[in-house]
């Protein structure tokens, strides 16, 4: 048995490994297993991923990979990486093979000279294991907020659709002249669809990056790579302009489930002091996908996000009784053991644009 870094002519062994148990990626991506692997470990703006794998007789039986990138922290710009795809073959579990692959792909960060990571998680189990090796809770949650696009779509699912379609028409009158006041402000901006993100959207984040004390640094570049590649899968891009200046952008993924279509919002950034530019996007983001079918939309982010304000008044909510409850946990290591960085995420006030389209949940 041997552990080692990835060198070239892993690929097919690694997707075998990853394939061993259910589909990867999941069908919904869209694009073909070595399309997708070789655009979320050989192409990121900021370098190759870093992985290590444990093999045995020409077969790779376990598997852990970062993807490095650059985070915004306070006022400094950082190399980072997110952990992800950590998998053992089911034949070969608790052998303790997931440390040895973990191991060796966190001393490719460290040759790398990666000074900050993050990892994100639904699940305890997973979280423990990050604990062991030196993970911290972000000061902060996560919350997920959803909204019926198409009531008689989502209201033929399920039990108890009377007394549910009862609450959704009273929730709807009270939130019907917020909705009217969001369609007068977006008149006065123009929503369109993008095939690729320029180099005003540079400029864009670097207005933006201030309100924020963690954030990933989402250059033209890093957009490209993360919602323009068609082997990242089927995104929907859409800008709100104001004149001929960019005003904000929303990232949206339609897929399919057993009820019909369903939509999750993977970004939204606007520029700082455009008074309406959330509520363009969100007008022009929800009359596309009621055109387009889906019964549901949902948008993650962080408790006390300024951008939350506006997803309620679009009709968003976020049911805390949902059974099961879903859950984000955002996890971190220091790796440069940087004081401001720590003295920045202590913060009680820490303020944090995380979404689901940073993770690779989507």
């Amino acid at each position: 048995m041997r552990t080692r870094s990835y060198e070239e002519g892993d690929r097919d062994r690694i997707l075998d490994l990853l394939n061993a148990e259910s589909a990867w990626p999941t069908p919904e991506i869209g694009a073909s297993p070595r399309e997708y692997w070789e655009w979320k470990f050989l192409r990121a703006p900021s370098g190759a991923a870093m992985i290590g794998v444990v093999e045995e007789e020409e077969k790779i039986l376990s598997h852990s990979a970062a993807i490095p990138f650059q985070m915004r922290i306070g006022a400094g710009r950082y190399l980072a990486s997110q952990g992800l795809d950590a998998f053992t073959h089911p034949d070969h579990r608790k052998r303790g093979l997931i440390e040895l692959a973990t191991g060796q792909r966190d001393e490719e960060r460290r040759r790398r000279g990666v000074e900050f990571d993050i990892a994100f998680t639904s699940d305890e189990h997973h979280a423990g294991f990050a604990r062991r090796r030196g993970y911290r809770e972000l000061r902060m949650k996560m919350v997920r907020y959803e909204s019926i696009v198409d009531p008689d779509a989502f209201f033929r699912r399920g039990r108890l659709r009377a007394v549910k379609r009862l609450g959704y028409l009273l929730r709807g009158l009270l939130r019907s002249g917020s909705m009217g006041r969001m369609r007068k402000a977006s008149s006065r901006f123009s929503v369109t669809d993008i095939q690729e993100f320029d180099s005003s959207f540079d400029e864009m984040f670097d207005a933006a990056k201030d309100e924020f004390d963690l954030v990933f640094w989402k250059d033209s570049r890093y957009l490209n790579w993360r919602y323009a590649d068609r082997a990242a899968g089927e995104f929907v891009r859409m800008v709100a302009r104001k004149g001929e200046g960019l005003a904000g952008f929303i990232i949206l993924r339609v897929a399919g489930g057993e009820g019909g279509e369903y939509a999750e919002i993977a970004d939204i950034l606007v520029r700082p002091g455009t008074e309406g530019a959330l509520e363009t996007l969100m007008v022009g983001s929800l009359d596309y996908l009621r055109k387009r079918g889906a019964s549901t939309v949902a948008c993650w982010l962080p408790l006390g996000h300024p951008y939350a304000t506006i997803l309620k008044k679009a009709g968003f909510s976020s049911p805390e009784n949902r059974i099961p409850r879903r859950e984000m946990i955002v996890m971190y290591v220091n790796r440069s053991g940087r004081k401001e960085i720590n003295d920045i995420l202590s913060k009680e006030d820490l303020r944090v644009h995380l979404m689901l389209g940073d993770s690779d949940w989507i």
